[in-house]
């Protein structure tokens, strides 16, 4: 039986995104667990950070916001993670994502073998699988997730995108979320049919039947959910732009925690929507939202 406060873990980057309005603490799994956090969940991020400045303000910054830190790792050798990210005129982020960094060594922690059982949901991406140590990691903790919902927030960030790992990621994967620009990559890359959108989704389905729904964000144009009973389409809320980073990750993180507690998949998707909205108004990934806030966006769907 589910808990009243669902066990939602996040495993990959922790870092800081240096945009030109400032530096704010980021990468797409940490985003997830923070929104998850906001939405009453019980987040678990599972990183790495370095013993240095940068990776202390993080640890201050994680602890200030009520998350547990007890499974971020620290690294005496490799700096924490950090990504340069500059903006076109509709907000639209280009990432350089910094190498040799802290959460490329997320090492196994015996006290995996505690938690891993009793997860709710397990969230993972793609960028942080591009070094052996952390996908070891990574790939372990989902088999030993017996009981989780496995969530692959695919997240592809070129160059750091292997096709080998995608591919071994997605069997072992139940939701998958993507986006708009997303899908044409994954078509290309496992010669899908590319005559419309969700006729690539479920092709991609057929070639994985181990996914059971898949997610595609399409921007300000909404989403769309496929599973085997239905397809909903939702438009999307037409909101002024500050910077998208993190949008992504605030739907998964909303859909996820919707659906755990009983909203339909078209409930969940048009929270997830909303909250994706008020993500894009604000700078940076992980903006606070107060517990009113949110009751207001759940209260005007």
């Amino acid at each position: 039986m589910t808990p009243s406060r669902p066990q939602i873990a996040a495993i990959g980057e922790i870092l800081w995104d240096e945009l030109p309005t400032g530096r704010f603490p980021g990468g797409a799994p940490f985003n997830f667990a923070h929104h998850v956090h906001q939405l009453g969940a019980n987040a678990l991020m599972i990183s790495r950070i370095g013993d240095d400045p940068a990776g202390e303000e993080l640890r201050q910054i994680v602890e200030g916001l009520g998350l547990d830190d007890a499974f971020i790792q620290r690294d005496t050798l490799l700096p924490t993670g950090k990504v340069s990210v500059q903006m076109d005129g509709d907000g639209v982020p280009d990432y350089h994502i910094h190498g040799d960094v802290a959460y490329d060594a997320i090492a196994w922690d015996a006290e995996f073998d505690r938690i891993a059982p009793s997860l709710d949901v397990l969230c993972f991406g793609t960028l942080a699988q591009r070094s052996p140590i952390t996908r070891n990691t990574i790939q372990r903790l989902i088999q030993m997730a017996t009981s989780a919902l496995i969530v692959y927030d695919i997240n592809l960030r070129p160059p750091f995108v292997n096709i080998e790992i995608i591919q071994e990621s997605l069997k072992r994967t139940h939701w998958l979320k993507l986006n708009e620009t997303e899908l044409p990559m994954l078509a290309s890359m496992f010669d899908l049919p590319t005559n419309d959108s969700i006729t690539s989704i479920r092709a991609l389905r057929d070639r994985f039947p181990g996914i059971r729904l898949v997610c595609q964000t399409l921007g300000a144009e909404g989403c769309r959910i496929v599973t085997d009973q239905e397809t909903i389409t939702l438009p999307g809320k037409q909101v002024p732009i500050v910077d998208t980073i993190g949008a992504g990750d605030a739907f998964t993180a909303a859909f996820v925690c919707e659906t755990i507690a009983g909203r339909s998949l078209e409930q969940a998707a048009r929270f997830a929507n909303a909250l994706a909205a008020e993500v894009v108004q604000r700078c940076g990934g992980t903006p606070i939202l107060r517990s009113d806030e949110i009751a207001r966006m759940r209260e005007s769907l």
